[in-house]
């Protein structure tokens, strides 16, 4: 399995540890199915 990473730098007016929090299930969510629960951006 062919592993890729990122650099992400964020400006947030919120907990910056929360905020990465977020972003990492936003991107580890990421699926071109349907996924029941899941609402689109």
């Amino acid at each position: 399995m062919e592993r890729i990473f990122g650099t992400y730098y964020i400006e947030t007016p919120y907990d910056p540890e929360k905020a990465a929090a977020v972003l990492a299930g936003e991107q580890s969510s990421g699926t071109f199915v349907a996924v029941p629960g899941k609402q689109k951006s």
